[in-house]
């Protein structure tokens, strides 16, 4: 029998930029279509509040989409070559460096306290989120090392005190076959 291959993880750099997009992408329209239905519910005229939720949607969330496959490429790209950088290490601390140089980049425009504002927010931002992992992992890890409990016997006392009901005859009944 041939074990099944874990998808998980990507493990060439070239094909990882596919899957940073995808989720970018992803997470654009899921987090854009209600934001912008309810905007454009919001915004619209008394009567036409649905159709203008839907026009919304259909205007902004595909602009949004690539904003955030646009925002996850560069991640990649930055969280790649501090990867690289530090000699294929692959940690957490290479997304939070990556998560904090992203966003200072991408305030940059705004002057020096806003972008160190916004690079501080990223680095904090991705390290509460690899903390996370973190726990899930260790979780997860935890429950397949955990030992597993005997199968239950019926209790014959606890059923011996209710003998007396024909329902109870015929659960005790089963559950002697079931044993058995």
């Amino acid at each position: 029998m041939v074990p099944t291959p874990y998808y998980g993880e990507i493990s060439d750099y070239r094909y990882r930029l596919v899957d940073y997009v995808g989720d970018g992408i992803l997470l654009g329209v899921s987090f854009g279509s209600p934001f912008h239905f309810v905007r454009g519910l919001r915004s619209s005229p008394r009567g036409a509040r649905l159709a203008g939720g839907v026009h919304a949607i259909r205007t902004n969330v595909p602009r949004f989409a690539g904003e955030w496959g646009a925002l996850m490429a560069s991640l990649w790209a930055v969280e790649s070559a501090v990867c690289l950088a530090r000699g294929r290490r692959e940690d957490h601390w290479n997304s939070i460096a990556a998560g904090a140089t992203i966003l200072g980049l991408a305030n940059a425009r705004r002057g020096v306290p806003a972008a160190t504002l916004s690079a501080l927010l990223g680095a904090a931002s991705f390290a509460g989120l690899a903390g996370m992992w973190w726990t899930i992992e260790l979780w997860h890890s935890r429950q397949h090392h955990r030992p597993t409990l005997p199968p239950r016997s019926p209790d014959e006392s606890w059923l011996a005190s209710r003998s007396n009901h024909w329902l109870h005859r015929v659960q005790v009944k089963c559950l002697h076959d079931f044993a058995h």
